[in-house]
């Protein structure tokens, strides 16, 4: 019996120095890897003084830190502010002009069509054919159901009917055409129509878009 009870002894004793030799190999594994992260640390300095953190970000989860090392005003890049091209005097002119040639073209509304109703009319305009549209006042639609021109877009005709033509002077197509672009000859023909139907003929009346464009 006391033979068996010293081998079991030396089985634990072995037992026990084999632990001691794995504790012992880890903890020095673990100790080579500390002092391997703490030299690159140190090399990378990762453990360098805290930088700047930008006040507009100080109260976020990960802000933003600028290195006080590596930044500097001079160094940061200045993005000049953006330019807005003055127009040239052609340009101007063009554009007094036709502010000019809008307000005669009002003020021959308001002759034909008196004030109150030539308020209505002038708001059909800008939307029948606005004076921001380079084409104007020679506006000029047309598809199969109409062919209107003009400032207050007067239908000549469609595919299927003559709708205007015979009320508008001239002997040709291109010739009313013509005609109708003069915004005077346009307003005198826009009022004849109104006196016989009222604005209804109107696209831009019915549609009440025309209420954009009041005074």
């Amino acid at each position: 019996m006391k033979t068996n009870c010293y081998k079991q002894k030396n089985c634990r004793l072995h037992k026990h120095r084999n632990t001691l030799k794995i504790k012992l190999s880890l903890w020095a594994f673990l100790l080579i890897m500390f002092s391997s992260t703490a030299w690159a640390c140190y090399n990378t300095q990762c453990l360098a003084p805290e930088g700047i953190i930008s006040p507009l970000v100080a109260s976020a989860q990960t802000p933003v830190v600028v290195d006080t090392e590596t930044y500097s005003s001079e160094s940061a890049t200045v993005v000049p502010k953006a330019t807005v091209p003055s127009p040239s005097p052609e340009v101007k002119t063009l554009e007094l002009e036709r502010a000019s040639k809008v307000e005669e073209i009002d003020d021959y509304i308001d002759t034909i069509f008196g004030k109150k109703q030539g308020r209505i009319v002038r708001a059909v305009m800008r939307v029948e054919c606005n004076p921001a549209n380079k084409a104007w006042p020679a506006c000029q639609y047309k598809t199969d159901r109409e062919n209107s021109v003009g400032v207050l877009q007067i239908n000549i005709k469609s595919t299927y009917a003559k709708v205007h033509y015979d009320r508008i002077p001239g002997e040709s197509l291109e010739e009313k055409v013509e005609w109708l672009k003069d915004p005077k000859n346009n307003v005198l023909m826009a009022y004849w129509i109104y006196s016989k139907s009222g604005m209804n003929p109107w696209a831009g009346y019915t549609s009440e878009r025309y209420l954009a464009h009041l005074d």
